[in-house]
């Protein structure tokens, strides 16, 4: 089969290309993307940890770096400007002078 290794670069690599094509474009769209294989990024690297904990009873260094920076790239995603769904956009409230429907500090938009 293939390795898992061929997996996580092909996420990375994907994720790279997302987040440069967000800097270049901001768009909604590409952040909800970004998010979304920061979830999908975070449930393999804590399927694979606990593989390697329970199952394989050995630890990987570069598993549990890719992990790390799998949960950095997560919180990034989701803490630095959190897009909630739509459905949550009407229950929300929060900071209403910059037109923002979430409860977060948010970045100033870009010129």
């Amino acid at each position: 089969g293939i390795p898992i290794a061929a997996y996580g670069v092909a996420f990375y690599s994907v994720l790279f290309l997302v987040a440069a094509l967000e800097l270049i474009v901001f768009h909604r769209r590409a952040r909800q993307t970004i998010q979304a294989f920061a979830v999908f990024g975070l449930a393999a690297s804590a399927y694979f940890t606990a593989l390697q904990l329970f199952v394989i009873q050995a630890v990987c260094i570069y598993c549990i770096a890719s992990a790390v920076l799998t949960a950095l790239v997560f919180l990034c995603a989701f803490f630095i400007e959190p897009i909630p769904p739509k459905w949550l956009q009407g229950i929300r409230k929060g900071n209403k002078t910059n037109g923002s429907t979430h409860a977060y500090v948010s970045l100033p938009p870009r010129t």
